[in-house]
């Protein structure tokens, strides 16, 4: 019964409201985020549209679109297809939902995501590491609409492309990871045009990442890269989750 009033109200304000500017909610919601974000260009309802030159606090966005999916409301969840443009180099498309029962769903998740960009937004030193992250067919599950925990569910599958180690180039790589009821399971290998033979495996103990498995230097390159950081072909990496809250 809960799922259906759910649906009926979503129903009712989609229809109530769905041809409302964009441009009324707006204000509201800059004004409940103390002005941190900043709108340059705002076109369509609330509904479908789409805002371009967007800044919040650190971040900065060439523009998002969003849809609406009617299909989701009929299964009680109310969501938007959204286009995130942050740069001519960086986009992420996915599925945004929220159901009855408070679970945030971002699914069919797909981009490109360099590591150029998240240098501006991190502390990755900038002479160590270059590469793009594509990201296909990824879900993300979250109970906790304020995203203030980790995911709950989490199956995705990245190509780390162009791999660059302090200015050598080391191919392309696979990382394919699932997480569901508290256990990671996940392997990290190397695609053919890779210089170094990866065979790893992740996976979650308590409150540790593991990451486990051999690394092997293909051509000389590669050999000589090790040898000079001293890296070990074993690799036997403990990562604490709390640390990533």
């Amino acid at each position: 019964m809960k799922k259906y009033i759910f649906i009926f109200l979503l129903a009712f304000i989609f229809f109530a409201v769905k041809s409302l500017p964009i441009n009324v909610i707006s204000p509201l919601v800059v004004e409940k985020l103390d002005g941190k974000l900043k709108i340059n260009n705002l076109n369509g309802t609330i509904w479908k549209g789409e805002a371009r030159n967007i800044e919040f606090e650190k971040l900065k966005f060439e523009s998002i679109a969003w849809d609406f999916s009617i299909n989701e409301l009929l299964q009680g969840r109310l969501a938007f297809a959204l286009d995130i443009k942050i740069d001519s180099s960086n986009e992420l498309r996915f599925l945004i939902s929220v159901g009855a029962f408070k679970q945030i769903r971002a699914e069919n998740l797909k981009g490109v995501i360099n590591v150029g960009y998240l240098k501006q937004i991190t502390k990755i030193p900038n002479y160590l590491v270059d590469a793009n992250f594509v990201i296909d067919n990824s879900h993300i599950y979250w109970d906790d609409l304020l995203l203030q925990e980790l995911p709950s569910y989490l199956d995705t599958n990245i190509v780390v492309e162009k791999l660059n180690l302090i200015g050598k180039e080391m191919g392309d790589y696979q990382l394919a990871v699932k997480y569901q009821d508290d256990k990671l399971q996940g392997d990290i290998n190397n695609k053919k045009n890779a210089i170094i033979d990866t065979k790893l495996n992740v996976s979650l103990n308590d409150d540790v990442i593991n990451i486990k498995g051999k690394i092997k230097g293909i051509n000389e390159d590669a050999k000589s890269l090790f040898e000079n950081l001293n890296i070990s072909e074993n690799v036997n990496l403990k990562i604490k989750l709390s640390n990533l809250k």
